[in-house]
């Protein structure tokens, strides 16, 4: 969909991560790992199950999830880190920070696992297992089966081939293809099990989609915008808000992330396990509107937007009402996602 290719948050550019900060985070780290450290010390921060069982060097299998081996997997993976971001704003980072950390080691303890089953080997260096991909593979390979379940197509009919409709998400799923079976077997394996353990994120069996990081933590996470001193603030200025769209999402999507808030206010999901998703309306943010962000109350509204017919037939495609589509894409100045996700909210 066609958006504003920035937007100020009180007096400066609004960061491509709002509301995203542990996505930030991991975005950052990744490819700070894989594009300067060297080769060499890239091999002692690897899965190599034969050193961790021999030689005790049970650091690798934490920093194994740090950097990428090669250029092109960077690029991949920090296009997946960034594109994902939405999970963060649709969970809240309490909820998401508790996922990275359960999909890894879920996704580390399988892969460990596999390896031994997969039996080991001997060269002219002696016994040793397979050596898997370093990089959080596990880690965006667990947030495909979020991504698949909760976040919507916005654009349905993207492309046709062969007279099928290909929708944007289609394109993600390619480039998860071409980063699962870029190593072969040693990054299909993390991969494969970062799938299974984002399954188990997800099971009311388990309920691990209850788990949340200590409140004690929210100073770190949910810090203020920063507003300069000539520009008045809003009476809710010290929260960060975001918004994602999501088809099985609980009704009002849209998470306020304020650090006072209580992750554990749940609502059921049609296609999420219940309470899985911690999110309140704000349909002061929906419409445009400037609370919290630091403008003053007074400034004048934008100008109403007229609905593009793309967009327009971009929702009807996903089920909704044409009357009802216009009127939310108006509410949100023409932009598809706010729209789509004002329409799920009911």
């Amino acid at each position: 969909p066609t958006r504003a290719p920035t937007a100020f948050r009180g007096g400066r550019m609004a960061s491509t991560f709002e509301g995203a900060p542990i996505s930030r985070a991991l975005f950052v780290s990744s490819a700070v790992h894989s594009l300067l450290v060297s080769a060499e010390t890239k091999q002692w921060l690897a899965f190599d199950l034969g050193r961790v069982l021999a030689h005790g060097e049970y650091w690798r299998l934490a920093t194994c999830h740090l950097a990428f081996d090669g250029l092109g997997e960077t690029i991949n993976g920090a296009a997946h880190l960034y594109w994902f971001r939405v999970l963060e704003r649709m969970l809240g980072s309490r909820r998401f920070g508790a996922f990275a950390l359960v999909a890894c080691s879920l996704a580390t303890s399988l892969a460990t696992g596999a390896v031994l089953l997969l039996g080991d080997r001997r060269d002219a260096s002696g016994l040793t297992y397979l050596k898997l991909s370093s990089g959080p593979y596990a880690l965006v390979f667990s947030m495909y089966s979020l991504y698949s379940s909760l976040v919507p197509a916005t654009r349905p009919r993207l492309v046709g081939v062969l007279g099928l409709d290909v929708s944007d998400k289609a394109l993600v799923y390619l480039a998860g293809a071409q980063l699962l079976f870029s190593s072969g077997l040693r990054s299909v394996v993390p991969g494969a099990c970062g799938l299974v353990a984002g399954a188990a994120y997800l099971s009311d069996a388990l309920k691990l989609y209850s788990l949340a990081l200590p409140k004690s933590l929210d100073r770190w996470l949910f810090r203020p915008p920063h507003v300069g001193a000539a520009a008045p603030r809003g009476p809710s200025s010290s929260r960060h808000r975001g918004a994602g769209p999501g088809r099985g999402a609980p009704s009002g999507v849209g998470r306020d992330f304020d650090a006072d808030d209580d992750d554990d206010r749940a609502l059921g999901g049609a296609r999420g396990p219940p309470g899985f998703l911690a999110a309140e309306r704000d349909d002061d943010f929906l419409r445009g509107g400037h609370r919290g962000l630091g403008i003053p109350e007074s400034a004048p509204p934008a100008p109403p937007v007229e609905p593009s017919p793309d967009h327009i037939e971009s929702l009807v495609a996903m089920g909704f009402d044409r009357d009802r589509s216009i009127a939310a894409l108006r509410a949100a100045g023409d932009n598809l996602e706010l729209a789509a996700n004002r329409l799920l909210s009911g």
